[in-house]
C-alpha cells in the first residue's frame, strides 16, 4: 500500500474550504474556528496537511501544556523547530505576535484542543490562545473531540460570552463513508480493485474508523498480492480467504486463516 500519499477526503476538504472562508475574511473580523469528531476521523491527519497546504503551524496541545510552553512550542514550530530561550510567558508572547506578523499571519491549526479546557499556573489556556487570536491577524482552528466544542457552545460552560464573537465557525468531522473508501482505495491500493460490496464490509467492521480501515485494505492488499489477484470483490474475499473480520456475533462457516485473522485483530 502506497505511504505519504494524502487523501482528500470528506472531512479533508471541508476543512480547506472552512480555512479558505476564514482567511477571505476582512482584518479585524472573527477568524476563529473549531473542529469536532470522535477518535478514528482523521483530525490529525488531516490538520497537519492542511497547515502544509496553507502555510500553516500544525502544533499538538500536550497534556502538561502551559501557557508559556504553549507560546514557546508556536514560537518554536515558527523557526523550523529551532528553540529560542526566553524564561518570561510575556516576552515569549511577544516574540509570538512577532514571529507571526512576519510570517504574514498563518493559520494556527491546534490538535488536541481538548487539553486547552484547563488552568494552569493561575492562566487559563483557551484564555491564551483567545489572546494569540486578539493581538495577531492569524486564523486559529482548534480540533476537539467534542468536549471543548460543547463547552464553547453552552451558556454554562463559562466561555460562552468570551468566545461569542470569535468562535463563529463550527464543523463536524464525521466516520468515513462508502465515497471515502472508494477514494482511499483508488489512491492508496497498488494493482488491486476492491468491488464495493467489499468496500462496504470494510467501512462496516471498522465502524467508519480510518485507522482500522486502513489495517484492513493493506491485509486484503497482502493477501490478494499473494494469491496473484488484481480485482477483489467480497464473495470471492471470503471463498478464498476466510471471514475474517465479522462484527462480533457474526457466524463463520469458515475459520479464518493466520494471515486474514490479524483483520479482525486491526478491526
Amino acid at each position: 500500500m502506497k505511504r505519504n500519499v494524502f487523501v482528500p477526503t470528506r472531512n479533508a476538504l471541508l476543512l480547506s474550504e472552512t480555512i479558505a472562508e476564514i482567511l477571505a475574511r476582512r482584518s479585524g473580523a472573527a477568524r476563529f474556528a473549531v473542529v469536532s469528531g470522535p477518535a478514528g476521523t482523521g483530525k490529525s491527519t488531516v490538520a497537519r496537511n492542511a497547515a502544509k497546504q496553507s502555510g500553516g503551524i500544525c502544533f499538538s496541545v500536550r497534556e502538561t501544556e502551559t501557557a508559556r510552553s504553549l507560546y514557546s512550542g508556536i514560537v518554536n514550530a515558527l523557526n523550523g523547530g529551532v528553540i529560542v530561550e526566553l524564561h518570561s510567558t510575556q516576552k515569549l508572547f511577544e516574540r509570538l505576535v512577532a514571529n507571526l506578523e512576519s510570517a504574514g499571519w498563518p493559520p494556527l491549526l491546534l490538535d488536541e484542543a481538548d487539553r486547552l479546557d484547563r488552568t494552569r499556573g493561575g492562566i487559563s489556556l483557551l484564555e491564551a490562545t483567545r489572546d494569540i487570536h486578539d493581538f495577531t491577524g492569524s486564523p486559529i482552528v482548534l480540533f476537539s473531540i467534542g468536549h471543548l466544542a460543547r463547552r464553547l457552545a453552552n451558556p454554562a460552560g463559562g466561555y460562552q460570552e468570551a468566545f461569542a464573537t470569535r468562535a463563529v465557525t463550527q464543523i463536524r468531522f464525521e466516520r468515513a463513508d462508502l465515497s471515502d473508501a472508494q477514494l482511499l482505495a483508488q489512491n492508496l491500493l497498488e494493482d488491486l480493485q476492491l468491488d464495493l460490496d467489499l468496500l462496504e464490509y470494510c467501512v462496516s467492521v471498522s465502524g467508519g474508523s480510518y485507522r482500522p480501515m486502513l489495517a484492513m485494505f493493506e491485509e486484503i492488499e497482502r493477501s490478494a498480492k499473494a494469491a496473484g489477484i488484481r480485482s477483489l470483490g467480497l464473495v470471492k474475499w471470503r471463498q478464498l480467504f476466510g471471514f475474517a473480520g465479522l462484527p462480533a456475533g457474526a457466524e463463520s462457516p469458515r475459520r479464518p486463516n493466520a494471515k486474514t485473522a490479524k483483520i479482525a485483530a486491526a478491526g
